[in-house]
């Protein structure tokens, strides 16, 4: 019987062992993906159109290129080229308009302001995405002299009104001083009028024409601003555009392209609404690695049904005329451009 009772343990002890032979070994540990890169995206205000691109690009690149780790954080289109073209680590990139590139890089009044002495040269643009922002001069109607139908009959009024230029070291913010230059006014004259400029976000702008603490905002913005609609829909404003003199001064010196808001974009819109129009372009620094600039080029140029169903304000974007930016390109988005064929 003790002989018996002896085995029993015996038995349990080699059962499992083999049970414990028979099982699978543990699965390896994933493998972490590798980071060989890793950037700063300097874009817009959150929520804002540059902010909501730069998501969208993110998404892409991070998806297709092994290897890339990207951090998108607020900027503006003045202050981006200055952050990038004080890189001198090649982690940096932006989104900005190619107006103000080009001044970053030739070292304009504005730019040397900001130090850039002759200008931040190393900054290398990737590509032309094509979309723009169009100044817009919108204003609550009550707060319209009857008979003023341009924004310089408006400001001949002198009226005293409150109004949203966009918060500094935006361009938005920028071209309304320098439209406001060449009618020969500047802010301080809106404030002898008894009225006051706020640097506001444009979000908070649009909820307080529509509250009633605002007249309105003089900003940029793309077509069909969602922000826009919501004012247009809920509150009577007049879209002023700009007499035509004004838009030629701003492309003359300061490289805008005159447009037009189309009659039926906003609610209560009724003709087409005149005003200069920044276009955005995608850059980095020459610090850059070529590799990593080139496939970040080729991912932009052979996706455009993807950024575009994601954002359909990119369907202007062209691939064949994206290098059109008046300044060299980065070496390595060249030879994407040259690869694809899009350039010899």
């Amino acid at each position: 019987m003790k002989k018996k009772i002896w085995l029993i343990p015996l038995a349990l002890l080699l059962i499992a062992s083999l049970v414990a032979c028979a099982a699978p070994a543990p699965a390896p540990a994933p493998e972490q993906p590798s980071l060989k890169y890793g950037l700063t995206f300097h874009a817009g205000s959150i929520g804002g159109s540059w902010f909501q691109i730069a998501a969208i690009l993110t998404g892409g690149w991070t998806e297709l290129i092994d290897g890339l780790y990207i951090t998108t954080v607020p900027g503006g289109g003045v202050g981006n080229p200055v952050e990038v073209g004080k890189d001198t680590t090649g982690t940096h990139i932006g989104i900005s308009s190619t107006p103000l590139l080009k001044e970053a890089v030739e070292g304009s009044p504005t730019y040397q302001e900001l130090g850039a002495g002759e200008g931040f040269k190393s900054l290398s643009p990737l590509a032309n995405l094509g979309e723009g922002q169009i100044c817009n001069f919108v204003v609550a109607a009550d707060a319209v002299p009857e008979g003023v139908n341009t924004f310089g009959e408006l400001l001949k009024a002198e009226p005293s009104v409150t109004i949203s230029v966009g918060e500094r070291g935006t361009s938005g913010e920028l071209y309304t001083s320098r439209i406001l230059e060449l009618y020969g006014l500047s802010y301080d004259d809106v404030d002898e009028w008894g009225g006051r400029i706020e640097f506001t976000s444009y979000d908070d702008a649009v909820a307080s024409i529509i509250d009633g603490h605002l007249d309105g905002i003089w900003q940029n913005s793309p077509l069909k601003q969602a922000k826009l609609i919501e004012l247009a829909t809920s509150r009577d404003v007049v879209f002023l555009p700009v007499e035509e003199e004004i838009a030629e001064g701003m492309k003359e010196r300061y490289g805008l392209i005159p447009s037009v808001i189309p009659a039926g974009t906003y609610s209560g819109q009724d003709s087409d609404v005149l005003g200069p129009m920044e276009v955005y372009v995608l850059f980095g620094n020459q610090s850059m690695d070529d590799e990593l600039a080139y496939q970040m080029t080729k991912v932009v140029l052979e996706n455009k049904e993807r950024w575009v169903m994601a954002r359909p304000q990119l369907r202007v974007f062209e691939p064949a005329t994206a290098m059109n930016v008046g300044l060299e390109l980065h070496p390595g988005a060249k030879r994407a451009f040259e690869d694809l064929g899009l350039m010899k």
